[in-house]
């Protein structure tokens, strides 16, 4: 099998989708009657007050997540070879990716962090991009909005919000303008949030957004 990954031939994509739902058959079969998915956290509810949390059957939220783990796959896939991380084209990557996705149920049915997969590969792209780009300091402050979306849907995602700067260390020289575009990219998304609060008359609650990290 692994063999057969380290070339790069498109048919590999039709391979792994069947291993997507290969490893995926055990749970299915032991998955309860009903599965809940909520994709973003309690303080952004307002946004969404339609019931959706047992719309989906079991088998139709696994196929799903299936689907999901499957495009997330070949996007990193396309990320490593772009960049050139191993040296040559391969669908390694996607491989590791899937296999190791299904050792953990959050990835095998939809959930918030799996959603927030692709907002972390998409700060891939744009983290890599710093090495040869001219503007950091837009990047940046598309990071920083990319981080305040991830946080609405999952909060712990606000955790990475160091990842920009980390970036930022590696591949440019010190700039306070491009370390300050991420918190303003970040506080843009929050400050639309505190006026649809306002608006609602919800003020109140969004001081508690982050209490939960405290602990």
């Amino acid at each position: 099998m692994i063999n057969l990954f380290k070339a790069f031939n498109p048919l590999n994509i039709l391979w792994l989708a069947i291993l997507v739902f290969v490893l995926r058959i055990g749970y299915i079969a032991e998955a309860p009657d009903k599965l809940q998915f909520v994709f973003v956290e309690p303080f952004a509810r307002l946004l969404l007050p339609v019931g959706y949390e047992y719309a989906l059957s079991p088998f139709e939220n696994v196929f799903l997540a299936g689907l999901l783990v499957l495009g997330q796959a070949i996007l990193l896939n396309y990320l490593v070879n772009k960049y050139n991380l191993l040296g040559r084209s391969t669908f390694l990557p996607s491989l590791m990716y899937v296999t190791v996705t299904a050792l953990f149920p959050q990835f095998l049915i939809l959930s918030a962090p799996l959603l927030c997969n692709f907002l972390l590969i998409w700060m891939l792209f744009k983290l890599f991009s710093f090495y040869k780009g001219d503007d950091a300091k837009s990047t940046a402050y598309d990071l920083g909005m990319i981080v305040a979306l991830g946080s609405i849907i999952y909060l712990p995602y606000v955790y990475l919000f160091l990842s920009i700067w980390l970036g930022l260390m590696i591949f440019k020289p010190f700039n306070w303008r491009e370390w300050i575009s991420g918190v303003l990219g970040y506080v843009t998304v929050f400050f639309f949030f505190a006026v649809f609060y306002y608006l609602t008359n919800h003020l109140s609650s969004f001081y508690q957004i982050w209490a939960p990290l405290g602990t």
